[in-house]
């Protein structure tokens, strides 16, 4: 019955996390582990009844009488009260009790932390950790690696085509070009070090700088990236040193990142040359600025950034990396989709839209939000049954107790509102382990979370939650209540009469 469940159950909750999920499947070890499993547990715990049933001689049996839970100490009538006597029958068996709540609490937990994540990862996050435009398009194979035989993705033609369409209102182009660097100690001697620093941190091995000077046509390569002006302007309104754009679109310096050039002074010059020439040029730097990857791996030397106006002057017909489009709100979904009827068949470009991430996290969240129904469901399920049972041998067991109260003139509400008492005992102190540890547990985790992911705003969800609390509660008052009702519907003599 397990495994005919998973078959339907898996691709359920994961058909839109996973694309193309539709069947689950297994080893045969999975089933027989979990079979086995279960089967121990049931023998152990039935062996380890019986051996203490065997060690009670039979005369011992028959003079048992339940222990009580402790000794009164006091005499104050305060005792006698309702609440106070419902929590000592609560944890008159501590043991039984603790799995109990401990079911619960797991229980709250899980609802809280999936409810949490859940809440926490907003579509615009998402979007703004991913792009920063409404479409992206990438030459897919500069992405895996560069290197002189590339060919140029993005013709002329699509260029044109792209430019074209309507509704576009921002158009930037990246272009890359892989270079040669000459190091020297005086240029990138503290760039060494601080890369050096670095990588011993990390716990990586660092790179013997004899060898680029050896070999710098084989080893110390970076990539030359070409960016249009409006990046540095954007860069320039918040830059406590703006760049000059008028010179760097005339190619009289170059630019290092903040990324990979710490340690590369102003005014320095570079010597490189490209990758498949052996023509060579120097440049001098004339500052840094802040640069995403992007997704572009490079060398073991820093990134270069030049203008896109001067790059094809190093290598004619530098490659294009990226293009990246905004559109007008309106125009989104329909350039989207004349940007996709273009590119389709070219397989070396691949893409990232907002509209396809945000459909991508909603479907995302929806199959988590179906994974985190069903483990809440699974534990809480436990819970319940826990709960069941602890209360059905609590109550079974009590008949004579119960019949004796009710014989010195306990009514029958009393009776069942003292039962009712000890279920909500275990409901408040669920409640409470939930709100302390569960609330600390929760935040800590989501944290860790929110580290992997790099995105997402803790919000503590009250609202399901404190449904969630009241549901358990229900539950909590109602269970014990029906059980008490079948079991002590026989007159007080019968029920003192019974063994």
């Amino acid at each position: 019955l397990g495994c005919a469940i998973t078959q339907w159950v898996v691709p359920l909750l994961l058909g839109d996390l996973l694309e193309g999920f539709t069947q689950a499947g297994f080893h045969w070890t999975i089933p027989a582990v979990s079979a086995l499993f279960s089967c121990v547990m049931i023998f152990v715990s039935f062996w380890m009844t019986a051996r203490k049933v065997l060690s009670i001689s039979p005369m011992a049996a028959l003079r048992y009488t339940e222990e009580t839970t402790k000794r009164k100490t006091s005499r104050s009538t305060g005792h006698a009260r309702l609440p106070w006597m419902g929590l000592q029958n609560a944890f008159r068996h501590p043991v039984k009790a603790c799995f109990v709540i401990g079911t619960f609490f797991l229980s709250s937990v899980a609802f809280l932390l999936c409810m949490t994540v859940l809440n926490g990862l907003s579509v615009e996050e998402y979007i703004d950790h991913n792009t920063a435009h409404d479409i992206s398009l990438y030459n897919h194979m500069s992405r895996a690696s560069f290197s002189p035989q590339e060919e140029q993705s993005f013709t002329p033609e699509i260029m044109a085509q792209l430019r074209e369409m309507e509704g576009v209102e921002a158009f930037g182009v990246t272009k890359v070009v892989p270079v040669y660097q000459q190091y020297s100690h005086e240029v990138y001697g503290d760039w060494y070090r601080i890369k050096s620093d670095f990588e011993k941190a990390s716990g990586m091995e660092t790179a013997d700088p004899q060898t680029w000077l050896d070999n710098p046509s084989a080893t110390f390569w970076s990539l030359m990236i070409g960016v249009d002006s409006d990046i540095l302007a954007a860069y320039n309104q918040t830059a406590q040193t703006p760049v000059d754009i008028e010179a760097f679109e005339q190619g009289k310096f170059l630019l290092t990142t903040e990324m990979n050039g710490d340690g590369l002074r102003e005014g320095d010059s570079i010597t490189f040359s490209v990758m498949d020439t052996d023509k060579q040029f120097r440049l001098p730097i004339g500052g840094q600025f802040p640069l995403a990857r992007d997704g572009m791996n490079g060398g073991a030397a820093p990134w270069l950034v030049v203008s896109n106006k001067v790059i094809d002057q190093y290598r004619p017909d530098a490659i294009i990396y990226s293009v990246k489009i905004d559109t007008s709100p309106d125009r989104e979904q329909a350039v989207l989709d004349q940007v996709m009827l273009l590119t389709e068949k070219i397989p070396a470009i691949s893409r990232t839209s907002k509209i396809e991430l945000a459909e991508s996290l909603a479907e995302a969240k929806n199959s988590l939000s179906k994974l985190s129904a069903f483990l809440t469901i699974v534990l809480f399920s436990i819970g319940i049954l826990n709960f069941i049972n602890t209360m059905s041998a609590n109550i079974l067991n009590r008949q004579k107790e119960f019949a004796a109260m009710e014989a010195i003139g306990a009514t029958k509400r009393q009776v069942r509102r003292l039962i009712v008492w000890e279920g909500f005992w275990y409901f408040a102190l669920t409640m409470f382990l939930s709100l302390t540890i569960g609330s600390a547990t929760d935040v800590f985790l989501f944290h860790v979370i929110q580290g992997s992911l790099g995105f997402g705003t803790f919000q503590y969800p009250f609202v399901p939650f404190t449904l969630y609390l009241l549901f358990a509660l229900v539950l909590c008052g109602l269970i014990p209540t029906a059980i008490y009702q079948r079991a002590g519907a026989g007159s007080i003599v019968e029920r003192l009469r019974e063994n």
